[in-house]
């Protein structure tokens, strides 16, 4: 069952899909990035356009875990050479790899903690939207490294080697031919993260879906020089599509970030990124959906390594909804795909909203 566990999940909410009975409202359902290597850089919110039912308000919270643990071989090999299994990487054993593997692409990611959005949108009418999300960012809470060890030997799946370092500890390096990223401290903190502002419109209907675009500036309010903060303006520009049934819909999303040069990821220049997104959302009936997401993006270090921290990354997302009157709770659970680029082992987002000043929801396939 070696990496199957996205594959799985597709499969079994596929089933679920042809078991649903009539259209359930379409409300809002945010899905804001836990990855700590994207989400200083304006990743793609494919929920962030959803076409407003009518005039007025939504307001949304969510608090999302992340886990992220990748590696090349060569941390581990030289931990288990002098000994060290259990305690920290130092700088000592990195120059000693550099020296010894001078083309190799070496690099360490292990990275935990929360991030907490609350959203707010205002629906204009005519399909125009604004949508202001605000982050709050934790990364010394709650060591939870145990349970991502568990996953990764339950379904046989992961780099491994987790034995070999501290738990509870964040720590980043990566290796270029430039020269390296290398943050083996320093990044347990918690703050403001960049607050994000999007206008969405509508773009017409074509190929039997309705269109969107939507236009997204992120501001540099989080702290500079840390996972929260880029230190620079951010732009993007969205395309989104939506085609409904009478039990379901699909959404796709295609985008483009610049990433302001002013700014970088930990002191390192950021390439610009691309995005794709699809989902998939359906009826269970009685007030309660269910979904599935897959995004690819491309990451912000692609200029700046050949290491695997540089590929485009692809996370597979899950999660059931009910409504509750005028608002809704959620929980959403996310899967890495291990063969592509570095994004978290594992995520889970729990989510609660309320729309108010507003007609009522538009049904899907109506």
């Amino acid at each position: 069952m070696r990496n199957n566990a996205p594959l799985f999940t597709v499969a079994c909410l596929a089933f679920l899909a042809t078991q649903t009975t009539l259209g359930q409202p379409s409300m809002p359902w945010p899905a804001p990035s836990a990855d700590p290597l994207r989400f200083a850089s304006l990743p793609l919110d494919i929920d962030a356009g959803a076409m407003p039912a009518a005039p007025g308000w939504t307001v949304s919270a969510t608090t999302s875990y992340f886990n992220t643990w990748y590696l090349s071989w060569h941390p581990g090999a030289i931990q288990r050479e002098l000994g060290r299994e259990g305690l920290p990487l130092t700088s000592d054993e990195l120059r000693t790899l550099e020296q010894r593997h001078p083309n190799d692409a070496i690099y360490f990611a292990d990275l935990e903690g929360w991030r907490a959005d609350v959203r707010l949108s205002l629906g204009l009418g005519r399909g125009f939207l604004i949508t202001v999300d605000v982050p709050w960012v934790d990364t010394t809470a709650p060591h939870w490294d145990a349970v991502a060890e568990r996953i990764h030997s339950f379904f046989q799946a992961g780099p491994g080697g987790r034995e070999l370092f501290p738990r509870s500890r964040n720590a980043l390096y990566v290796r270029s031919k430039q020269g390296y990223l290398e943050r083996l401290d320093g990044l347990d903190a918690s703050g403001i993260g960049d607050i994000a502002v999007s206008l969405a419109g509508p773009l017409g209907r074509w190929l039997g879906g309705e269109h969107r675009w939507l236009f997204a500036l992120e501001a540099p309010t989080g702290e500079r020089d840390t996972l929260r903060g880029s230190g620079g303006w951010d732009a993007g520009v969205r395309w989104l599509g939506r085609w409904r049934w009478e039990k379901s819909e699909l959404t796709g999303a295609l985008g483009y970030t610049r990433l302001d040069g002013g700014g970088s990821f930990l002191g390192v220049e950021r390439s610009d990124a691309w995005h794709a997104a699809a989902a998939f959302r359906f009826s269970l009936g009685g007030g309660t959906a269910a979904r599935v997401i897959g995004r690819l993006e491309s990451s912000p270090l692609a200029g700046f390594t050949d290491a695997k921290v540089g590929d485009p990354g692809f996370v597979l997302t899950a999660g059931i909804r009910r409504e509750v009157g005028d608002g809704w709770v959620a929980f959403d659970f996310g899967e890495n795909y291990p063969l592509v680029g570095v994004t978290p082992d594992y995520t889970f987002h729990l989510s609660a909203g309320l729309r108010f000043g507003a007609g009522p929801a538009v049904e899907v396939g109506r």
